[in-house]
């Protein structure tokens, strides 16, 4: 995608298949303006190229009272957004990330209920099953037993390690009660 359209007027930032067209002014007529113009060198674009857009949503941010007209891409209005789900995270107009945090806590509450039954006092499993750790190495460092590198080649660089990087230590276990955390 490196013919994707460009303009001095908006940011366009480009993740996988998804994109975000960004545009920044003190006056919404003119974010919609520069907006609306590059909307149509984008159609050139994907009509040269096939293809096609399955879902547009335009997300503003601000108290102002939206009048403006809607966006238009292929004659198609694109209707203004309050609230927008952007990479896994639900991003609201004054960015307080507050409906996302309550998602997450909500998915969270249902995932421990359904194991409630295995991390109870009740339980007939240790606490060795219901906890875990990890190594965290603050200089880089990766963990070979779980990452291998096989070349042909002979390697003509190397970076020397200490032999005992530092590291974060983090231990979790999970209870009907709560979650216990502690950092070594």
């Amino acid at each position: 995608m490196y013919d994707f359209p460009t303009s001095p007027t908006v940011e366009v930032c480009l993740f996988a298949d998804d994109a975000t067209i960004l545009s920044q002014s003190r006056s919404p007529e003119l974010v919609r303006k520069n907006l609306q113009a590059y909307l149509v060198k984008l159609k050139k674009w994907l009509t040269l190229w096939r293809i096609s857009i399955n879902t547009s949503i335009i997300f503003k941010k601000g108290n102002y009272k939206n009048k403006l007209n809607p966006l238009k891409l292929s004659r198609n209005p694109i209707p203004w957004c309050d609230e927008v789900q952007y990479l896994g995270v639900t991003l609201d107009k004054k960015l307080t990330y507050r409906n996302h945090i309550l998602q997450t806590a909500n998915k969270f509450r249902i995932k421990l209920h359904t194991l409630h039954r295995l991390l109870s006092r009740k339980s007939k499993l240790n606490l060795d099953k219901k906890s875990d750790e990890a190594h965290f190495w603050l200089n880089g460092y990766v963990n070979k037993q779980n990452c291998r590198i096989w070349s042909e080649a002979n390697p003509q660089v190397y970076v020397e390690t200490p032999l005992h990087p530092e590291k974060l230590t983090v231990w979790c276990a999970l209870w009907a009660g709560g979650i216990l955390l502690q950092k070594r």
